[in-house]
């Protein structure tokens, strides 16, 4: 299924060409908390697993973020202008993730 899926997408950051062979190292299974697994979700509109995502977080203005994205896609337009004014105040946050190269900057 779709959960399924968002795990694959994960792994195959794992995955590297050595001398022409594929090498696959597992994905850590705590990177699957990192905010940078989030956002690879949200580039591939895995709605269901980023709703999973957003439950085990602390992070209500991202998760206001993700619904609001979700909501805009299926057309919810009056949705998802709300849903975009509760995220405000993850937009630096998003901003220190996509310019840190997807390092983690999302602890807290």
């Amino acid at each position: 299924g779709p959960l399924a899926r968002a795990s694959d997408l994960w792994a195959a950051h794992f995955r590297a060409a050595v001398a022409g062979r594929d090498v696959v190292v597992r994905a850590p299974l705590a990177s699957m908390r990192a905010l940078q697994y989030a956002l690879l979700l949200m580039r591939h509109e895995s709605w269901e697993a980023l709703r999973e995502w957003c439950k085990h977080q602390e992070m209500a203005a991202f998760s206001s973020y993700v619904a609001a994205r979700e909501w805009l896609v299926g057309g919810l337009l009056d949705a998802a202008r709300l849903g975009f004014e509760q995220a405000e105040g993850a937009a630096e946050l998003l901003v220190q993730c996509l310019r840190s190269g997807g390092q983690e900057v999302a602890d807290g």
